[in-house]
């Protein structure tokens, strides 16, 4: 149990709304009154400054450009790691950046005869500086029912957002935006989209056309058509009948007039297969729904084909192409250039397909990668008679006549290596400990009842299940199961009898165990033994929500009543803060954000890796 003596929060700076604050009052709470005399601070550079300070986060992936938000009585602003202001602080709100790009609101006073001030919405770069033309109405932010607004780019059908582009509706005419704040695509379209290389301007009138650009705003072609796909340097344009693929580079077409239809392997990614990129389908009649012949064709433009091998059942697998031979039925696996790599008899084609067949007991086509070298073996046969792991999966070869001689086959995902092969009857479903240690189940031939058992890669039995008890993993660590309650294991595999817990009752793990009940929150140690309680139920409320310093050193517990900071090192409390109402915390800029409403007045808590408490009221 925490036993804190009951703090009342001491506030000993308010800083009322001035005429220029974004906020209607911001109070910092003391942090003397409410942190433990031994919590360790981190130094803060810039203290005295300002009132928080986030951490410093890259602007991009990979970047070494790295700015922090700050906030003091007049608002948010962000400088650099030196402390140069790079936006001053004098917003409302100034979200994390993604790829080079961050969006702003900032408050706009009232107008004289006017009771409430308004927002607006904004993008801003690396420097500070907005790219968006103007500054939007927030309510206006998505551009959607053709009102003014703005929007990022993504990449194709994926979440993946385009680097330092944005899109811009005015007037119902769309236009795209760099990083530098520059119009590259002019406000003349209906829809602009991105492929991840180029932009694709879509124009209603006087006649429907698609106008393609590249990334510096020049354009590259116009074309009346329907369809437009763009991977890589290739577009593929299709126009009721007429279906071929262009160089945007060179201009030069392929395949004119040659499918019926016509597209990328992967529509979502385009490297999905490097060597592999297009497939086309040919109908029967031009019925779409009877396929007389299926393509593929590979990175060179060229038409992988075999003369022994029919077009009409051709299929792809893992990077590969699979061939079936008109005649007698057997099986090829040809490479990108229409070389046959294996053959396959028919009797063969369905042995190899089969995963419990006598194939399997080749050892070398074990160690080999199986989806690579064997993509007969589909990812759909596969499901069925294997049992997938995080990073390997288990063959099992049963031996009918006698499960001693059965085996089970440990094999790596990534290379496709045995990592080790156990004989017996042990059927095994789960591994800890980075794959050192395995949990399985031994069948009762008799009565048809199972055993959980621990193990080692040698299939050495560590421990046994008792019965009523069955083995788990949670988290990557061992549990177990009796009856109706939960137990996490100790170092030695023995339950950790604490206390019964329901399963009904959640338990999670980090680096230690955090067990929830309806009236407490308990963290265990490695060794089962309890380092600190908490009153009320978590809900799920824990977490290291904030990088650097706090998400490093504390643990932020959540629960209906409080949440508390509690120190990794020592388990104990730093700090606790109660709030009106339950709705959960958050990390926004390298701080713990909490939301908080009363009915009538809405604010934000924040407390940065320095420990700084802020509370500001909009």
């Amino acid at each position: 149990m925490i036993y804190m003596k009951r703090i009342a929060l001491f506030f000993l700076l308010t800083f009322y709304t001035l005429a220029y604050s974004q906020f209607k009052q911001i109070l910092t709470i003391h942090r003397d009154s409410i942190l433990s005399p031994d919590t360790p601070l981190k130094t803060n550079p810039f203290e005295g400054k300002f009132l928080l300070v986030g951490q410093f986060l890259p602007i991009k992936r990979n970047s070494d450009i790295k700015l922090a938000k700050v906030l003091t009585a007049t608002g948010w602003g962000l400088i650099d790691e030196k402390g140069k202001f790079i936006l001053p602080t004098q917003y409302y709100s100034i979200s994390d950046f993604k790829n080079g790009l961050a969006d702003i609101i900032l408050y706009i006073p009232p107008k004289p005869g006017q009771s409430q001030g308004s927002k607006c919405h904004a993008v801003i770069n690396a420097q500070g500086k907005m790219i968006t033309p103007k500054c939007f109405p927030t309510n206006d932010y998505f551009i959607s029912d053709k009102k003014d607004g703005f929007s990022r780019l993504r990449v194709k059908n994926t979440s993946q957002l385009a680097d330092g582009f944005i899109k811009v509706r005015i007037d119902n005419l769309t236009s795209v935006y760099n990083e530098k704040g520059e119009q590259i695509i002019p406000a003349e379209y209906s829809e602009i989209t991105f492929s991840g290389k180029y932009f694709q301007a879509q124009k209603e009138a006087p006649q429907r056309h698609t106008v393609i650009y590249d990334q510096t705003g020049k354009k590259v072609k116009t074309v009346e058509s329907t369809t437009i796909y763009i991977t890589g340097d290739l577009a593929i344009i299709q126009d009721y009948r007429k279906i071929y693929v262009e160089n945007l580079i060179t201009g030069k077409r392929y395949f004119e007039n040659q499918f019926d239809s016509l597209g990328p392997l992967n529509d979502e990614d385009e490297e999905y297969d490097k060597e592999i990129m297009l497939v086309g389908t040919n109908y029967v009649d031009h019925i779409y729904s009877k396929i007389k012949s299926t393509i593929y064709i590979n990175k060179s433009l060229e038409i992988i084909q075999n003369k022994i091998y029919s077009e009409s059942n051709l299929r792809y697998s893992e990077g590969q192409i699979i061939a079936e031979n008109p005649e007698n039925h057997g099986l090829a696996i040809l490479n990108s250039k229409g070389e046959i790599l294996h053959e396959y008899t028919r009797e063969e084609s369905i042995n190899y397909m089969s995963l419990d067949s006598p194939g399997y007991q080749n050892k070398e086509n074990l160690e080999k990668n199986i989806l690579k070298y064997h993509p007969l073996w589909s990812k759909q046969t596969i499901t069925q008679r294997v049992m997938y792991l995080e990073d390997i999966f288990i063959l099992r070869i049963n031996d009918s006549n006698d499960q001693n001689n059965s085996e089970s086959i440990f094999i790596q995902k990534k290379n496709g290596k045995t990592m080790y092969r156990i004989k017996g009857p042990t059927y095994y479903f789960a591994t800890f400990s980075k794959n050192k240690f395995l949990i399985g189940a031994n069948r009762n031939e008799k009565t048809g009842a199972y055993t959980h058992i621990i193990t080692d890669t040698k299939g050495n039995i560590l421990k046994t299940a008792k019965k009523g008890q069955t083995y788990y993993t949670f988290m990557k660590k061992p549990f177990t199961k009796e009856n109706s309650n939960k137990y996490p294991l100790d170092k030695n595999y023995n339950p950790i009898y604490k206390e019964k817990l329901l399963a009904s009752e959640q338990i999670r793990n980090t680096l230690n165990y955090i067990i929830i009940s309806p009236e407490k929150t308990e963290i265990y140690n490695s060794n089962g033994k309890i380092v600190q309680t908490v009153n009320g139920s978590t809900d799920n409320q824990y977490n290291d929500y904030i990088n650097g310093s706090i998400g490093e050193d504390y643990l932020i517990i959540g629960t209906e009543k409080s949440y508390t900071l509690l120190n990794k090192d020592t388990w104990k409390p730093a700090m606790q803060l109660k709030f009106k109402s339950t709705l959960k915390g958050y990390s926004e800029g390298g701080m713990f954000v909490h939301d908080d409403y009363d009915g009538e007045t809405t604010s934000k808590t924040y407390i940065d890796p320095y420990m700084n408490v802020i509370k500001i009221i909009y």
